[in-house]
C-alpha cells in the first residue's frame, strides 16, 4: 500500500514553532503526503512561513482564511485536502521522522483508522511516552478497543489518529465550531460510529508540548464545560446503541462525570445568583447522582464536591460556597 496520507496542521500565532513542526513533517520516512497548512488568520508572520514553504516544497499547501478558530481551520483542512487517509498535527507540536510510517504499518485494505501512542513533552523537558498495546480490532470489538486505549487517557487526543479521508466526506463529519473543550474526542467518537476495523501500533512519534499557559476549567463558564460535556456524551451513548461493551458503559459513565466535576466547580468561581447554582446541582443530582462511583475525584476541590453532593442542593450550594470562599481568602484572592 501506498496511499496519499493528507497532514493537516492550523495555523495561529505559530510563528516561533512553526519552522520546527514543517520541518519535522518534510523529514518523514514515509513520502507520500501532502501538508496542508491552515492559516487561521494569524496576526503574527505564520501566514508568510507557511506560504514560504508551499513556494519551496511541492508537497505543501497553504489555506489563508479568518480568524474562526481551531475546529474550523481543521474542518477547511479536511475539505481541501486530497488524501486517502488524513491526520492532525498542531503547529506548536513535532513528530519525529517515522510518524507516518507508524500509521502505515498498521494499515490494512479493511483498516479505518489506526491508533499510535504519543510522547507529552513537560516544560521542564521531560518527556513522558505514552504507548499502546499493539492490537487490531474487528467491528464488534471496537468499544472494548476505545477503552483498552482510555486506560492511558490517550484517546483523546486529535494527533495519534489515522482517519480514512472517504468516511469523513462521506458521512459529512466535521468538528463543532461552537466547542472549544474535547471537541477532538467528539469527533472521533462521531467517527467511530462507522470504524469497521481499528488498528493499534505500540509506537509513538508525536511530540506533545504541554501547554502551561492555555484556559483552565477555572477560567471556563460552567455553560460552556457542560455543552462539551454533554455533546461528548451524546456522542458515546449513539455509539452504544450500535454495539454493546460493558467497559465502554463504564468509561463513558466515568468520563462524563469526570466533566461534570469541572462544570459544577466552575459554578462556584464564576460569578452567578445561588438560583442559578441550585438549578444546575439540582439537575445533576436528579440525572447523574448514581454515576459518582465511577469516578475517583484527583484534587481537593473533587473530594469536597463529592461530600457536598451527598448532602440536599441547598446545602451542597452552601457548603461549596463557603469552601471557595475560604480558599480564595486563604490565597489573598478577597480583600
Amino acid at each position: 500500500m501506498n496511499p496519499l496520507i493528507s497532514i493537516i496542521v492550523p495555523v495561529y500565532k505559530a510563528e516561533t514553532t512553526l519552522r520546527r513542526c514543517v520541518d519535522s513533517l518534510l523529514q518523514q520516512s514515509y513520502q507520500n503526503v501532502e501538508i496542508v497548512l491552515v492559516d487561521d488568520g494569524s496576526p503574527d508572520g505564520s501566514p508568510a512561513i507557511c506560504d514560504e514553504y508551499s513556494r519551496r516544497e511541492h508537497c505543501v499547501r497553504t489555506i489563508h482564511l479568518q480568524n474562526g478558530g481551531v475546529s474550523n481551520a481543521r474542518n477547511y483542512g479536511m475539505r481541501y485536502s486530497t488524501g486517502d487517509y488524513l491526520c492532525f498535527v498542531d503547529s506548536d507540536d513535532y513528530v519525529d521522522s517515522n510518524y507516518i510510517q507508524n500509521f502505515i504499518s498498521g494499515l490494512l485494505p479493511a483498516t479505518d483508522l489506526v491508533f499510535q501512542g504519543i510522547n507529552e513533552v513537560h516544560s521542564d523537558g521531560t518527556i513522558i511516552r505514552k504507548i499502546p498495546k499493539e492490537t487490531r480490532y474487528c467491528y464488534h470489538e471496537i468499544l472494548d478497543g476505545i477503552s483498552d486505549i482510555n486506560k492511558h487517557s490517550m484517546f483523546g487526543y486529535v494527533c495519534n489518529k489515522l482517519y480514512r479521508r472517504s468516511i469523513i466526506v462521506d458521512k459529512a463529519l466535521t468538528f463543532k465550531t461552537y466547542i472549544s473543550i474535547s471537541e477532538d474526542r467528539i469527533f472521533a467518537l462521531q467517527y467511530m460510529t462507522y470504524v469497521n476495523e481499528m488498528q493499534v501500533v505500540a509506537k509513538s512519534s508525536y511530540y506533545y508540548i504541554l501547554k502551561t499557559t492555555g484556559l483552565t476549567l477555572h477560567q471556563r463558564s460552567y455553560e460552556e464545560i457542560k455543552v462539551a460535556a454533554d455533546e461528548n456524551l451524546q456522542a458515546a451513548l449513539a455509539l452504544l446503541q450500535k454495539r454493546r461493551s460493558e467497559c465502554f458503559l463504564k468509561d463513558t459513565k466515568r468520563m462524563y462525570v469526570m466533566s461534570a466535576t469541572g462544570y459544577l466547580l466552575s459554578l462556584f468561581y464564576e460569578k452567578c445568583s445561588i438560583a442559578y447554582r441550585c438549578r444546575a446541582i439540582s439537575l445533576f443530582r436528579s440525572q447523574y447522582m448514581e454515576w459518582l462511583p465511577y469516578y475517583a475525584p484527583v484534587s481537593t476541590d473533587q473530594r469536597m464536591l463529592y461530600k457536598a453532593l451527598r448532602c440536599n442542593t441547598v446545602i451542597c450550594v452552601f457548603l461549596m460556597q463557603v469552601y471557595i470562599f475560604v480558599k480564595k481568602m486563604k490565597h489573598g484572592k478577597i480583600a
